[in-house]
């Protein structure tokens, strides 16, 4: 593995068997714990209907939770013997919300059995934003999103009890794949679509590894049915394409262009609240999106009663009054509050929202101008990107507590990568011309008004 151009950090510089196996490892990490690839095991393979999954540690989650951990361990030891490592902070303040949380559960030992979960994801994500170069990771990126896609297709065909979603009315034939959820399945390969494009229009990644990853990608997510992961993707791509096209344009332009979007947004937001059956009949949902806003209500009166408390990490994964409270509101066994800031405020409280809400923004701020305004930030296409599908999904989906976390590798990795990308970009930025002495340039004017 060659170290990047221009880097301000030495990367992990290995050869021969050291780099494949390494390499193998990241993909495998790709597809396991950060996809969610039959993981964790005893939601994949539960037998029965999908609603009626009872939280229970299985035997073999603490055995791929040391070894993960002991992995990711090894590497980051061998890393930081060569280069500084750095750091999300605002990723450590909402683990220590989560800590803090666990004193509201009414089963502490369990809920950290899963708080652990996250720690993983955000070891690897520290890692990968400073073990690879950009080009290198996009590529073991699509391959393993690849492998994912290809487990899914053969999961979904060839054994429906376990590869469909089995959830019952419109959605019971929507292909899950080898992941837990047909939504986890179109948000993961939604993502797996953008890596494809990005490497493809850069020329990051071999042309036929783009197609392959990305028709494969493509697949599960119409598969899937997934309407948010189509939305989602469509919109990160058009934004990073549009503000890719007018960082060449003029200054005023690029004003123009910023303010197209906030009165896009603004327009939107007014018109979600003049025409609501409008937008629902748009995008082929009901007046209460599925279910969501029954939920969202429940969950509102929850917090109001603990605004600046919680209700414990894994609240969805316990059996208590509030749980079925909801249940019983809701008319349905509700996996999750369909809103992921709803959703953190319930399991972690007041400081884990704003923990995340801080790092999703500031990291969103940083992609958007960079790309904006530095000619030479291209690498800063699929971090920003990913954030997009972030900050759309969590409207209606969990991404960064249980049970889905996946979105805490991509938040703390994007982060991560636009701050090194800013580092190398600044540290092989060419020196400005030193102007001539002022003796030689009269000497040269002399010379020219003499001719």
């Amino acid at each position: 593995m060659t170290p990047s151009t221009g880097t301000t950090a030495s990367r992990l510089q290995l050869r021969g068997r050291a780099e494949l196996w390494l390499a193998i490892w990241v993909v495998a990490m790709l597809v396991v714990p950060i996809m969610g690839t039959f993981y964790p095991p005893e939601t994949y393979f539960f037998a029965g209907a999908f609603n009626e999954q009872e939280f229970s540690s299985s035997k073999l989650m603490p055995v791929l939770l040391v070894l993960i951990s002991a992995s990711v361990g090894v590497v980051y030891v061998a890393l930081r013997r060569r280069t500084k490592i750095r750091h999300d902070i605002a990723i450590y303040v909402y683990l220590l919300a989560v800590a803090l949380s666990l004193a509201y559960s009414p089963e502490p030992g369990a809920a950290a059995n899963r708080a652990l979960r996250l720690l993983p994801p955000i070891g690897l994500a520290v890692l990968y934003a400073q073990l690879y170069p950009y080009r290198a990771m996009i590529r073991l990126m699509a391959i393993a999103f690849t492998i994912s896609a290809l487990l899914s297709i053969v999961m979904g065909a060839a054994f429906p009890g376990l590869g469909h979603s089995n959830l019952g009315g419109m959605y019971d034939s929507a292909w899950r794949g080898a992941l837990g959820h047909k939504n986890t399945a179109g948000f993961v390969y939604s993502l797996g679509l953008l890596t494809a494009t990005v490497g493809w229009l850069d020329r990051l990644i071999d042309r036929r590894l783009a197609v392959v990853c990305g028709l494969t990608c493509a697949f599960m997510i119409v598969m899937a049915d997934s309407m948010t992961a189509v939305l989602a993707v469509s919109a990160a791509l058009g934004l990073t394409l549009l503000l890719r096209g007018a960082r060449i344009m003029r200054p005023e332009i690029r004003l123009l262009v910023v303010g197209i979007i906030v009165f896009a947004l603004i327009s939107l937001t007014m018109l979600v609240q003049a025409a609501p059956e409008l937008i629902a009949a748009m995008i082929g949902r009901d007046l209460t999106l599925t279910g969501r806003t029954e939920v969202w209500s429940a969950v509102w009166d929850l917090i109001q009663k603990r605004p600046l408390g919680s209700y414990g990490y894994a609240f969805w994964q316990m059996d208590t009054p509030e749980r079925e409270g909801i249940w019983t509101e809701v008319g349905y066994m509700a996996l999750h509050t369909h809103n992921n800031w709803l959703d953190l405020w319930l399991q972690v409280g007041l400081l884990g929202l704003l923990a995340i809400a801080f790092d999703l923004l500031r990291s969103l701020a940083t992609g958007f101008r960079d790309l904006l305004f530095d000619p030479r930030a291209a690498q800063a296409s699929l971090p920003f990107a990913f954030l997009v599908v972030l900050i759309i999904r969590s409207m209606s989906e969990v991404e960064f507590e249980e049970p889905g976390t996946t979105g805490v590798f991509l938040l703390v990795w994007a982060s991560i990568a636009l701050r090194v990308g800013r580092l190398e970009r600044r540290a092989t930025r060419p020196a400005p011309r030193q102007p001539a002495p002022i003796a030689a340039r009269r000497t040269m004017e002399a010379a020219t008004l003499r001719s």
